[in-house]
């Protein structure tokens, strides 16, 4: 299948592989794992970008869970465990990232860290208000982990530790390599978004090698 990246294209695919009773339902589970992580992939992991994919893809399962065919709607299930386990991915890269820039002394104006704050009360209204699947409402693990990334996020902004070398060298490397041919460094906001997108990568490659169920 084709992999898209915008999001009616996106609802149509995880719609369609939601749709195909035949396969197994680990083989229905890992494929909508992994279309969700190559969305996510697709572009610089923040909070934001995870509440979109979640919510598109959350949409074209919801259509299949509607059809009348008891097995349709089986598969659906199926579904929605693949995008719980994705979720679970994302929002641990988004943590791990966002603990290693404050511990690397990453500093977010206060625009930038009001624009994330932002950002992750949103992902939590949408994991927690719409959805009813256990796989992929806010469980206990996942608002930990919501409440961990703001916590470094504040961190980052208060600066109360000081970097370490090597941290401050990795930091350093990555402002002066990434950019937008115009200036010659970016954004705290979009390091800390490349961070989070290597973590999520990192991450993919322990969910493929190990196989193991989602977080809850």
């Amino acid at each position: 299948m084709r992999r898209s990246h915008d999001p009616a294209s996106l609802a149509r695919d995880v719609q369609a592989l939601a749709s195909q009773t035949k396969g197994a339902a680990a083989d229905v589970r890992a494929a909508v794992r992994d279309l969700t992580l190559h969305a996510l992939r697709s572009r610089l992991l923040t909070a934001e970008h995870l509440a979109t994919v979640t919510k598109t893809v959350g949409q074209g399962i919801g259509n299949v869970m509607e059809e009348p065919a008891a097995d349709a709607r089986s598969a659906a299930g199926h579904a929605m465990q693949g995008l719980g386990d994705a979720v679970a991915k994302g929002l641990l890269a988004l943590e791990l990232a966002a603990r290693e820039f404050a511990d690397a002394g990453g500093r977010l104006n206060a625009d930038e860290s009001q624009q994330i704050i932002d950002e992750i009360a949103r992902l939590e209204q949408t994991l927690g208000k719409d959805w009813q699947h256990e796989h992929v409402m806010l469980a206990p693990a996942k608002k930990q982990r919501l409440a961990d990334l703001a916590a470094h996020v504040q961190r980052a902004v208060s600066g109360a530790r000081q970097a370490e070398p090597a941290m401050r060298n990795t930091l350093h490397e990555l402002q002066a390599t990434v950019h937008d041919g115009k200036e010659a460094a970016v954004g705290a906001a979009r390091i800390l978004g490349l961070m989070a997108s290597g973590a999520l990568l990192g991450v993919s490659e322990v969910l493929r090698e190990t196989a193991t169920p989602g977080e809850k």
